[in-house]
């Protein structure tokens, strides 16, 4: 039996927030899959090898990375939402931000998607002052190259991106070619088999190879049905505050990896952090400059944990503005 075919039946069909949640398991290091960043590392390879990006420069210094499903960025009043968004960081700097944009049917394709997407992130990382951050926008379809994908992909230009941005397109499957999902997954499988990689446990490897005769089957018939995925958390949660602003009701989540995330709790989704920390700061009147030092701003990191410190006098305001 296939599991992922068995949850594809009836109303749950294939659909790009499901493949999207899969993969994004994989590549996270810290969910229980037993593979630690050993597919995060190849995935990263047949991405960077193409476009000469230098991994290794995060690979061997102490990173850790926050990982978002339909991570939402606005453009000229219009809000695009990012499959998969994952940022790296070193210390408390972001030094690389992955966008993945999952495109499993051909009718989804929008010319100008990925183009305002990658202008949204632009937006996004000028106004946390995070210019030298570096951007991957990772466009991952079928195998197809379909002119309608062709278009959306060419519409964001290589020479209209930013010296240390970047786009890459790959495919989830394709026999002709080794730079795919599911090659990556079926390598990861031949080497546990050859003991030239740790063993895999017997779940997590029938697993893998149902992913990927899943992918095999399915992705030249994926339906066309759409359903609400919920955001996921990868990380272990250590604190979560709740708070209001300008009428609105957001949940701020600080994470053992240092990570701070802010739900919006009406729209149900996760938004920028930084834009909220900062009028959250003016709106409660904490004590908090978003300055480190005359020319450098403090990272999203830096200022979640040091407005946490200052929960107590939030929650105080917070029960004045019910009452």
């Amino acid at each position: 039996m296939n599991i992922f075919n068995a949850l594809s039946q009836g109303k749950g069909k294939l659909n790009e927030e499901n493949l999207s949640a899969m993969l994004g398991f994989l590549l996270n290091p810290k969910n229980e899959h037993g593979l630690s960043d050993l597919f995060l590392k190849r995935f990263m390879k047949i991405i960077c090898d193409e476009i000469s990006y230098d991994f290794d420069k995060i690979l061997m210094r102490n990173y850790t990375l926050d990982i978002t499903f339909e991570s939402p960025y606005d453009y000229k009043g219009k809000r695009r939402r990012i499959d998969i968004d994952i940022k790296f960081y070193i210390d408390d700097n972001e030094i690389l931000r992955l966008l993945i944009e999952n495109k499993i049917r051909t009718n989804a394709a929008d010319e100008y998607q990925l183009y305002e997407e990658y202008m949204g992130v632009v937006s996004n990382l000028e106004d946390e002052d995070q210019l030298d951050t570096d951007v991957i926008v990772v466009f991952l379809t079928h195998s197809s190259e379909d002119e309608k994908l062709r278009k959306e992909y060419d519409t964001l230009e290589s020479t209209n991106m930013k010296e240390n941005h970047f786009k890459r397109w790959i495919y989830w499957d394709d026999n002709n070619r080794s730079d795919t999902v599911t090659h990556e997954l079926k390598q990861i499988l031949l080497d546990e088999s050859m003991m030239t990689i740790n063993p895999i446990s017997e779940y997590i490897r029938h697993t893998i190879k149902a992913f990927v005769c899943f992918i095999q089957d399915n992705m030249s018939t994926v339906s066309k049905n759409n359903f609400k995925y919920n955001p996921l958390d990868n990380d272990t949660l250590k604190e979560k505050h709740e708070f209001v602003l300008k009428g609105k009701t957001y949940l701020m989540k600080w994470y053992k990896s240092n990570a701070i995330k802010i739900y919006e709790i009406e729209a149900d989704e996760y938004v920028p952090a930084k834009p909220i920390l900062r009028k959250l700061i003016i709106e409660y009147d904490l004590d908090i400059s978003v300055m480190r030092n005359e020319t450098q701003g403090k990272t999203t990191r830096q200022l979640g944990r040091e407005i946490i410190n200052k929960v107590e006098k939030i929650s105080k305001k917070c029960e004045l503005h019910n009452h």
